[in-house]
């Protein structure tokens, strides 16, 4: 089994692109859902999707502010 990492990506039109790397896909995935569910200012924006091989997506405004987790061969 090739090793894997999971990276948070963080688009937010406010601030720099931001990524996290972990070594567990769960805490991955509760951490990105924490981040935007932080981040979201209107209960109403928040959105999770299933986009292609993705681990998780949710976006959290109307202007595609969003937080994804991919998998990622580590080299």
């Amino acid at each position: 089994m090739e090793p894997v990492a999971f990276v948070i990506i963080i688009q937010d039109r406010h601030a720099d692109t931001d990524a996290e790397v972990w070594s567990d896909e769960q805490r991955a995935i509760v951490r990105a859902r924490l981040l935007a569910k932080t981040y979201c200012r209107h209960p109403e924006d928040y959105e999770e999707k299933q986009i292609a091989d993705w681990v998780f997506h949710a976006s959290y405004s109307c202007e595609g502010d969003s937080v994804t987790v991919l998998r990622k061969k580590i080299q």
